[in-house]
């Protein structure tokens, strides 16, 4: 399989360019600088206010350009975009609090809550697929939450790797999970420009994004591994759902080293090369 490149470029059109690119980017520009000046006092809500960002973007996106219903009466996929609301009570707490304990068991709770919904399988299965994509979830969601980089960074992190999963579901001809996570591209390439602007010294804004961005991630891959077949390597869902995990070098001691910042992007691009690589592999054989 090749990229249809005239696939691609007939659909960018104004609409898929203004509710898929535009319009989830505002959600979090405007709402952060929102906070960050006109409501000053208010900045210790911050998280709050950049999870309700994530859901009001994710699911603008998701309802204008048509990809699914508002109510879903069934298990399956189409619960993805309901999961960043799920995730905004631990958004708001993750952008209150950060003893590592409390954060940790309010993201698990999310993390279960939110994936027990993506498949209908036996009570067993059910459960064993809830556990293992909320753990993922969790991982995923601390690595974010403790990495010690500046917001800007962490969003940077976050826009290359939703990047990745994008191209991932693409070649596994997954069109409506692609779009969904180039939802979360242009969602984390506000957040880069807001946090540029404000600062966000104290990592509020960004923690507030993590808990929704980390499940939607996860289910996409999920999703994605779910609904290809054995056309791509498992191993491709797993890297971009874990990518997060690079950033946990900045808590290294070598991260005081003039090169340590610059390293943890570079170790996503090159996950997400690697990605490439095995899907590569996997459509030539």
């Amino acid at each position: 399989m090749i990229f249809d490149w005239e696939l691609i470029r007939s659909g960018l059109t104004a609409e898929t360019i203004g509710y898929g690119v535009m319009v989830p980017a505002l959600w979090v520009l405007g709402l952060t600088l929102l906070v960050d000046r006109g409501f000053g006092r208010w900045r210790e809500h911050g998280g709050l206010a950049t999870a309700v960002a994530l859901a009001g973007g994710v699911f603008s996106g998701y309802f204008a350009l048509g990809l699914g219903p508002l109510w879903v009466r069934e298990l399956g996929n189409k619960w993805l975009p309901h999961l960043t609301v799920l995730a905004i009570p631990a958004g708001w707490y993750a952008g209150r609090r950060m003893d590592a304990a409390s954060v940790g068991g309010v993201m698990a709770i999310t993390a279960v809550a939110a994936a027990a919904p993506l498949e209908s399988y036996s009570l067993v299965m059910q459960l064993f697929w809830a556990a293992v994509l909320g753990y993922a979830s969790w991982v995923s969601a601390m690595s974010l939450l403790y990495a010690r980089l500046p917001s800007a960074m962490r969003a940077l992190a976050m826009t290359m790797t939703a990047t990745t999963a994008s191209l991932i579901l693409f070649a596994a001809g997954l069109s409506r999970l692609m779009q969904i996570a180039g939802l979360l591209v242009s969602i984390s390439m506000g957040a880069v420009v807001a946090f540029l602007i404000v600062g966000d010294r104290e990592n509020r804004l960004v923690r507030g994004l993590v808990p929704g961005f980390s499940v939607l991630l996860t289910g996409l891959m999920f999703c994605g591994y779910l609904g290809q077949g054995a056309q791509l390597p498992p191993s491709c869902y797993a890297l971009v759902a874990l990518a997060p995990t690079a950033l946990l070098v900045s808590r290294l001691p070598i991260r005081a080293a003039r090169w340590g910042h610059g390293a943890i992007p570079a170790m996503l691009l090159l996950v997400g090369l690697l990605s490439a690589a095995l899907t590569r592999v996997a459509l030539l054989s």
